[in-house]
């Protein structure tokens, strides 16, 4: 019954578009994974964004290490570098940001799949350009469902994102995202819908693939 009620969420998104402000988002990214050591998991990356509103294309470079104790259970650290293209009015040029994200994993067998529950903290440093500095908390949570003779499983995942300032930057996020082998590595193929609960008057709309290596 939730995962159901997440789809009709995702539809209804859609047709609340046209009464909004809309703006398309892309995301492309490319990742590698490395095994330093037992039980630990190094994860480099390169990720391209796009949008068709006021917000700028940007390129983010990314590391990050992850510890899985047990099946269960996971912990995790990434720094990413932003790469932000300022195309618009009278100072363009690139800006850079740093973004720290710490987060921990739960994962729960169900007799349809897996359900995980994922909890972070992160915070945002201006290194060059305007902008604010800022701290956010992250919690969202996914569901695996497995389909019988079908590779390509998919996952539904509900996501908030709040600001420890009080700010009125936030977010609700609703998305499915599906996985396969492809040549030596995966591809992952995904949507999800974004709005701020606060802010009702933008819709955005975020496809993204991504190959892991």
């Amino acid at each position: 019954m939730k995962f159901k009620i997440l789809v009709i969420f995702c539809a209804l998104s859609v047709l609340s578009s046209a009464q909004n402000a809309v703006d398309y988002r892309s995301w492309t990214k490319v990742s590698v994974g490395l095994k330093p050591a037992k039980d630990y998991k190094l994860g480099l990356s390169g990720m391209y964004r796009t949008n068709t509103g006021e917000g700028f294309n940007r390129f983010i470079s990314a590391a990050q290490l992850s510890k899985t104790p047990s099946k269960n259970l996971k912990y995790a650290s990434e720094l990413r570098h932003y790469l932000i293209f300022d195309d618009k009015g009278a100072n363009t040029g690139i800006r850079h940001r740093a973004r720290l994200r710490l987060t921990v994993e739960r994962r729960y067998k169900v007799s349809t799949g897996e359900f995980f529950m994922r909890y972070g903290v992160q915070h945002r440093e201006v290194i060059t350009g305007s902008g604010l500095r800022r701290t956010d908390f992250r919690v969202r949570a996914t569901y695996a469902h497995n389909i019988k003779n079908f590779k390509w499983d998919p996952q539904f995942n509900v996501e908030y994102v709040g600001n420890a300032g009080g700010s009125f930057d936030k977010s609700i996020r609703a998305g499915v995202s599906t996985e396969h082998n492809f040549l030596s590595g995966k591809i992952d193929l995904g949507y999800f819908y974004e709005r701020n609960p606060q802010l009702l008057d933008l819709d955005c709309h975020t496809v993204s693939i991504g190959l892991k290596f």
